[in-house]
């Protein structure tokens, strides 16, 4: 059903509906943040969607955290499928070296979302027609 829903969506309300759903997850806590990206990561669709959403609004920087976020969930084998998904939130505490790791890409991720999110309104502005259908 939800595939079905983000099928019928155009390709602007599908990235703006990806980032809301990542931004809304990842941006409560530092915790949450490692949380969520480990979760997303392990759904390969959902993942994609979300650095399509980036690459569509020209969002080279997340795009680039993004990507950071992925190589240090893999060096530290996080599970790529949610079929043996056991992560849990106190990960953190039993890997110094990756809690730090997280930390540095929080901060990160605090310095660039208002820009990230001022440019996505920009780019909704300037192109409305793909993220509402009036009709008649």
């Amino acid at each position: 059903m939800k595939e079905r829903f983000y099928e019928e969506l155009t390709e602007g309300q599908r990235a703006l509906f990806m980032f809301n759903v990542y931004y809304i997850h990842i941006s409560k806590s530092f915790i949450e943040f490692y949380w969520w990206s480990a979760y997303f990561m392990a759904q390969p669709k959902s993942w994609a969607a979300i650095k399509a959403c980036f690459k569509y609004f020209h969002e080279e920087p997340f795009l680039l955290l993004l990507e950071k976020i992925e190589q240090e969930l893999k060096q530290h084998n996080h599970p790529t499928t949610l079929e043996n998904f056991s992560i849990t939130r106190d990960d953190l505490n039993h890997n110094k070296e990756l809690h730090a790791s997280f930390e540095s890409l929080y901060v990160m991720f605090e310095n660039i979302y208002p820009t990230t999110i001022e440019k996505i309104n920009n780019f909704i502005e300037k192109n409305l027609q793909e993220f509402i259908q009036i009709k008649n």
